[in-house]
Formats: C-alpha cells, sequence, structure tokens
C-alpha cells in the first residue's frame, strides 16, 4: 500500500465556544428521524477497526448490485480484515452466510492473532427485522460456548418500532438477563393512532417505567399536543419524580398519519410538521419546518438554552445510498453584538452502503474548522461491479502542527461472492438434541417442570418456537 495522504486540516478550536457541539435532544433526534426515515437500507461493514457512524438498523442488509440496475444481490462470504500498525497487520476473518434478501444468517469472526472465534447467528421475522441473534465463542475455532442472546418484538403496525428488546448473557452454564433490557408499551385509540407510549427497563428484575408520552387529538383528528414526561431524581425531595420534559403545541401538519412515538421525532417519515411551538428544560421555541425532494430545513426561533437566538438545522439526501449532509448554524445578539456558530457534519456511501466520508467541520465567526473526519476508499469488481477491497483512514492529531493528519486505520480484502437472490441459502447448523428452555411472553425464562397453561416461547438449541401449555 502507499504511504497516506498527509492532508492536513486546522483542528484547534476557538476557547470562547459558547455552543460548541450544541448537538443535544434536539438534533440527535433529528439526525436519528432521519436515518430512519430518509434513508435506504444500506449496508455497512461490521469490522472491529471500522469506525462508529450512525446508520439505520437497515443497514444491516446488503444491497449490491441493486444500485446498477441489476437483479443481483452480491454477498461476500469471506473477508479479510488487517489494521495499520506501520504496515497491514491481518486481524480478524469474517465468514458469513446470507439469506435470499442478502441478510447476514450466520457469521463467524475468527481472530489471527490466538484463532478464538466469535459466532453470531441471526433470524428475522417476515417484515425483514432481526428477531433474535445468538452469540458463542470458542478458543480454539471448534469447541463453541453460549456468551450472549437477545430478541427483540415489534409494533403489528408500526413494524420496524421496538416495542421489546430483552438480553441475556451466558454465566454459570445457565442465561441471567443482564445487559440492555426494555420495553416500549403503546395504546391506541379506536381510530388506530396512538394516544400514549411508555418506555420501561429493567431493574432489580423488574420493568420500570421511565419515560411517557402522551398525545392529544383535536376535532380535525390531528395530533395537537404531545407530551413527554421523564423520571427524574429530584434532589429536593430526595426521591425519583416525572418531569415534562418536552411540550409540542400549536401544531400545523404537513403531513401524519397518527402514529407518534416521540415529542422531537417530528420531520421525517409519516409525520412532519411544518410548524409549532416547543418547550423543554432548555428552550422555548416557535418552529417552522421546510421540505424539498432532497431534505428539510426547520429553524428555531425564541429562548434556547437561556438566550434569545436563532437555530437552524438543514439535512439534504446527497444520493440515494444513505449519503446525508447535516448543517447547525445557531445566531445570537450578544450585547449588541451578532454571534454565529455553524457546524456542518457529512457521511457519504458508496451504492454498497460503504463509509467513504465521515466529516465534522465546525465555524465561529469565520474561522472554519476540521474536527473529525474518516474517509474509505474502495475497488470494485470490473464485471460485476461488487467491492473487493475497503481501506479506511482517519484523521488523527499532530501535536506538532496541531493538526489532523490523514493515516491509514483499516484494509478489508473481500472474496467469495454469491448472489444471494439465486443461491442456495445454507440454514445454520441447530442442535436438535439440546435441552428445551421455556420463556414467558416478557421474556424472562420459567421452570419447564412446573408450567401453567399459557403461551409460551421455547429455544432448543438455535432453534425458537411458541408453544402452548395446556
Amino acid at each position: 500500500m502507499t504511504t497516506p495522504e498527509q492532508t492536513a486540516f486546522p483542528l484547534s478550536a476557538p476557547a470562547n465556544y459558547k455552543f460548541l457541539r450544541m448537538k443535544k435532544s434536539f438534533t440527535l433526534t433529528l439526525v436519528m428521524a432521519i436515518l430512519a426515515g430518509g434513508f435506504s437500507a444500506q449496508a455497512t461493514p461490521r469490522f472491529k477497526h471500522t469506525p462508529a457512524v450512525s446508520t439505520p438498523e437497515a443497514a444491516r442488509t446488503r444491497k449490491a448490485a441493486k444500485a446498477a440496475g441489476a437483479a443481483a444481490i452480491w454477498c461476500p462470504k469471506h473477508q479479510e480484515v488487517s489494521a495499520w500498525e506501520g504496515e497491514w497487520v491481518p486481524v480478524d476473518i469474517y465468514n458469513t452466510t446470507y439469506d435470499r434478501a442478502g441478510r447476514i444468517i450466520d457469521e463467524s469472526i475468527e481472530s489471527t492473532e490466538d484463532g478464538s472465534v466469535v459466532r453470531e447467528q441471526t433470524t428475522y421475522n417476515d417484515n425483514g427485522m432481526a428477531v433474535e441473534k445468538l452469540v458463542t465463542i470458542s478458543s480454539n475455532g471448534t469447541d463453541f460456548e453460549n456468551s450472549t442472546r437477545s430478541t427483540t418484538q415489534y409494533d403489528s403496525k408500526l413494524t420496524s418500532f421496538v416495542t421489546a428488546a430483552y438480553s441475556w448473557m451466558w454465566l454459570s452454564n445457565q442465561w441471567e438477563q443482564l445487559g440492555n433490557n426494555y420495553t416500549q408499551t403503546i395504546t391506541r385509540d379506536a381510530n388506530g393512532n396512538i394516544i400514549s407510549m411508555e418506555r420501561a427497563v429493567l431493574y432489580n428484575g423488574i420493568f420500570d417505567p421511565i419515560m411517557r408520552l402522551t398525545v392529544e387529538y383535536g376535532t380535525d383528528g390531528k395530533a395537537a399536543t404531545i407530551i413527554q414526561s421523564d423520571l427524574t431524581y429530584d434532589y429536593n425531595i430526595g426521591d425519583y419524580a416525572w418531569v415534562e420534559s418536552a411540550k409540542v403545541t400549536s401544531i400545523v401538519w404537513e403531513s401524519t398519519d397518527g402514529q407518534i412515538t416521540s415529542a422531537t421525532d417530528l420531520y421525517a417519515g409519516g409525520n412532519r410538521i411544518l410548524s409549532a411551538h416547543i418547550v423543554n428544560p432548555e428552550d422555548n421555541v416557535d418552529v417552522v419546518a421546510t421540505y424539498t425532494e432532497n431534505g428539510h430545513t426547520v429553524v428555531r426561533t425564541g429562548e434556547i438554552q437561556g438566550y434569545e437566538a436563532k437555530a437552524t438545522v438543514s439535512v439534504e439526501y446527497l444520493d440515494n445510498f444513505g449519503s446525508v449532509r447535516l448543517t447547525e448554524t445557531f445566531e445570537a445578539d450578544e450585547d449588541g453584538e451578532p454571534y454565529m456558530e455553524k457546524y456542518i457534519d457529512t457521511e457519504m456511501y458508496d451504492a454498497y452502503g460503504y463509509l467513504t466520508l465521515l466529516k465534522n467541520e465546525s465555524e465561529f465567526m469565520g474561522e472554519a474548522i476540521v474536527d473529525n473526519i474518516s474517509t474509505g476508499t474502495l475497488t470494485y469488481d470490473p464485471t460485476y461491479g461488487y467491492p473487493l477491497t475497503y481501506t479506511t483512514q482517519i484523521g488523527e492529531f499532530d501535536e506538532d502542527t496541531e493538526e489532523l493528519v490523514m493515516v491509514n486505520e483499516m484494509y478489508v480484502v473481500l472474496s467469495d461472492y454469491i448472489d444471494a437472490a439465486t443461491a442456495s441459502v445454507d440454514t445454520p447448523v441447530v442442535d436438535t438434541d439440546a435441552a428445551a428452555e421455556y420463556y414467558n411472553l416478557q421474556g424472562m425464562r420459567v421452570d419447564s417442570a412446573a408450567l401453567a397453561p399459557g403461551l409460551y416461547i421455547v429455544r432448543q438449541g438455535g432453534k425458537t418456537f411458541k408453544q402452548i401449555v395446556r
């Protein structure tokens, strides 16, 4: 490989930034709404050394040559990953099995350092959403033992909305429910509109509510008021109390379907506001949103973090592959002097969903700064067009120049491609002689010798099914 390009970017930011990286709940939720509602499903590599980027869950599905008009879904069965340590050093080998939609159903990740293997097996529902993942590990690549397991449930109407997520760890030869466990309970009215949603997390064996959302509808059948409350520790009373964290009123809709699950995710998908008044602990603002074919812009004016100000967030979809540019500006008047901050976040992907650019820029009173940058370069098969190699570089801080300098990070060789749409799909091996484990509908394991009549989820080896006990 050639040596990394010595491109330098100014890094250090002025010390008097007052609103530096003002990406709190509003902007973060806006970005997630963009990703959930505005992008087509694209692929991203899952390598350990890949720069962290925010992508929709559907990005785990490979959509290969369809971008070029072909019917094939090209998927690499074998990938070799190397990390840059002055030279390319092999670190991981991926061997992957796909279903006919190109989704990963079985993947083994072998460490070239010690020969250990992590195996991930995933099952999907009829809507293409992952419903179960089993992770097993092996120190020698042959003998595997359980590591973690997770199951996910979805709303019947909002088929990508998670209503329950459970996870377990294999400890002392049994599954212990640990990790990220939560439920999100939706209540609808007679018209099918969501009127409330409650999120609860597992704590000391009990799912405790931590967030509540209520939606009130006007005579026109559209949401008129949206209120989110969070369970917050009150030091004055020495206990937890429900605190209103966001309230949306005076809503004018561009479009709405009544499937509202957030007080801030109101600019993408089936629920897009034209204007509203929003109050939260830091802001009391009027909001105006405009939409175009390639994105939208949201303008907030009023009290923002204690200042009379104007904040503008513009979202621009750059292609059909998930590439997006997010521009945020903050403008205020301080002691009669204008004050301005600007942030530009850019994510670029190729037709196969591989990240080619991740760049975060800032501007303070006209001075431009690059805060972070990662790049990805690919080579493609001349006949079919699928990726053959993928090289990433990241910006590292140079203490001498106080600038970001691009250096090599990861190199991937992809091979043994199949057309998942037409290839015979291997089924992961399942241990049919394994003891059956019974779980109730809340995901809690129960004693199989003392089952009360009802419906249970049964796991046997790598297979999961439902069983009625009478």
